[in-house]
C-alpha cells in the first residue's frame, strides 16, 4: 500500500472514532476506499446571510477533498450550505495559513467547526470582506457556539515513542523487540528494526521516510520541508531557495527564474559556481537543463497553480483535473 493510501486509511479510522465520541459532527457521505472525499455535517450554531440580515443557522454541510498531493498539500474544503464568516468564501474554506503534513484529517474537521461557530476567525486576512467588517463590529457576540469540538487522542502501548523516551533511538538493524512500533504518520505497525527516526525525531515506517535531494538529510512526511516548484524534488529548509517575490521554493538547478511569477533572479540563491544540485547530477557534459514549462492558471479566477498535478485551485476551489 502506498504512503498516501496508508495515510488515507489512518485518517478514515481516526475520523470514525472521533465522530463516534460526540454527536455534533457526523460523517454524511464518503467517496473512495479508503475515502478521499467526505461530506461532514456540523450540528453547531453558526451564521448565514438571509434576506439581508445575519441570522443563526444550526446545521452546516462541508465537503472535504484530499488531493493527490495530500498530506504534502492541504485538504481542499468548501461549504455546501450557506455560511457567513470572514475566512470562508462560497468555494473555499481558508482553514489554515501554514499547512503541516503532520496535521490529521480530524484536526481539519475540528478547525472548520471552530470557524463556523466563530471560535476561530481572522478579520485581517478575509475572504469575505462583508463578513469581516460585520465581525469587527460584533466581537462581543463571539463565539456563536462555545461547544468544545477538540479530541484528545488516546496513547496506546503500541504507539510510537516520544522524543524523550528511552526507545527514541530506533536501530536500523538488530534483533526485533517483542513490542511493535506504530508509524507516527500512517499508523503502520511493525518491529523496531523496520522503523526509522528522522532528523526531527519522528519515528516512521520506510514508506513515510523522505530524503532531502540537496544534502541527503533524512526527513519524513511529518517534517517541515519544501518541494521545488519546477521539478518537485524534496528539499529541507536549509537547501530550499525561496523566491523573494512570491516566496515559492526552488532547488539549485531551477534557481535562476521562478516558474510561478517569472522573477528573473533570486538574490538569496547560491552562486552559480557552486556544485550542481541533485536534479543536475548525471546530466551529460554540455547538456543544458530543460526549460521549465509555463505555470498553469485557474480558468475561473486566473490564479497561478503552484503544483502541476493539483486537483483544485487553492484560491477559489475550482476543479482543475
Amino acid at each position: 500500500m502506498s504512503v498516501r493510501l496508508r495515510r488515507l486509511a489512518n485518517d478514515w479510522e481516526e475520523l470514525k472514532r472521533y465522530a463516534a465520541d460526540q454527536d455534533r459532527v457526523l460523517i454524511r457521505n464518503t467517496a473512495g476506499a479508503p475515502p478521499e472525499k467526505y461530506q461532514i455535517e456540523y450540528r453547531i450554531r453558526g451564521l448565514e446571510m438571509k434576506g439581508g440580515e445575519v441570522v443563526e443557522r444550526s446545521s452546516h454541510l462541508v465537503e472535504i477533498v484530499l488531493p493527490l498531493e495530500y498530506p504534502t498539500m492541504e485538504p481542499k474544503c468548501r461549504m455546501l450550505t450557506p455560511v457567513f464568516h470572514p475566512n470562508i468564501s462560497p468555494q473555499v474554506i481558508c482553514h489554515t495559513d501554514h499547512w503541516a503534513a503532520g496535521e490529521s484529517l480530524v484536526d481539519v474537521v475540528v478547525r472548520i467547526g471552530e470557524m463556523i461557530s466563530y471560535q476561530n476567525y481572522n478579520i485581517k486576512s478575509p475572504r469575505n470582506g462583508e463578513a469581516a467588517r460585520w465581525a469587527e463590529s460584533n466581537m462581543s457576540r463571539f463565539p456563536i457556539d462555545p461547544a468544545g469540538l477538540s479530541w484528545v487522542r488516546t496513547q496506546t502501548e503500541e504507539g510510537p515513542p516520544g522524543p524523550s523516551d528511552e526507545t527514541t533511538d530506533v536501530p536500523e538493524a538488530g534483533p526485533s523487540p517483542a513490542q511493535d512500533f506504530a508509524c507516527a504518520n500512517c499508523g503502520a505497525k511493525g518491529p523496531a528494526t523496520s522503523f526509522y527516526e528522522c532528523s526531527k525525531h519522528h519515528v516512521v515506517c520506510p514508506d513515510c521516510v523522505l530524503t532531502c535531494d540537496g544534502c541527503g538529510k533524512r526527513l519524513c512526511v511529518l517534517c517541515s520541508f519544501s518541494q521545488c516548484t519546477s521539478c518537485k524534488t524534496v528539499l529541507c529548509d536549509e537547501c530550499a531557495v525561496f523566491c523573494p517575490s512570491c516566496g515559492r521554493p526552488s532547488c539549485k538547478a531551477h534557481r535562476s527564474e521562478c516558474p510561478a511569477c517569472r522573477t528573473a533572479t533570486c538574490p538569496d540563491a547560491p552562486a552559480a559556481s557552486e556544485p550542481p544540485g541533485p536534479s543536475e547530477r548525471g546530466r551529460p557534459a554540455g547538456e543544458a537543463a530543460s526549460p521549465s514549462s509555463p505555470p498553469a492558471s485557474c480558468g475561473k479566477c486566473g490564479n497561478v497553480i503552484e503544483y502541476w498535478n493539483a486537483g483544485f485551485c487553492p484560491r477559489c476551489g475550482t476543479k482543475l483535473l
